[in-house]
């Protein structure tokens, strides 16, 4: 999947290795409907395949929180549930206004947010207890 032409993206891209799709990552945050602005902010990691930890688990690293910062929105569909979700994946459309993001779940709410303006930013670490509160 190619990196989106936003604004961001290039940083998330270098932090995680490759471009992803954000699966399994946890959304912990999302703009209510009727928004004109808002972000999503995401928990994601790094996924060393080859190594487990005592319980069989691939290893995980380089946590961070992906801020997608979202200006002049048209339209925020959510489905049914409470945040956190777990991304069963995530993309970023093109549309004749600017940019669709829209997401699956494996658990929790998915949505489609339309906005003008799309931007990406990372903070490495864990997320702290104001980003869990959703």
């Amino acid at each position: 999947m190619p990196t989106p032409n936003i604004v961001g993206a290039k940083l998330v891209e270098e932090w995680l290795g490759d471009w992803t799709d954000f699966h399994d990552f946890v959304l912990l945050a999302a703009p209510a409907r009727g928004a004109s602005e808002g972000e999503l902010r995401i928990h994601g990691w790094t996924t060393d395949w080859d190594k487990t930890d005592d319980q069989g688990y691939c290893r995980q690293s380089d946590d961070n929180v992906v801020t997608v910062s979202l200006g002049g929105i048209s339209s925020v569909n959510l489905s049914e549930g409470q945040l956190p979700s777990i991304i069963l994946d995530l993309t970023f459309e093109p549309s004749g206004v600017g940019w669709i993001v829209r997401w699956d779940s494996s658990y929790g709410p998915y949505g489609t947010i339309e906005a003008v303006d799309v931007s990406l930013s990372l903070t490495p670490g864990k997320p702290n207890s104001i980003d869990t509160a959703g």
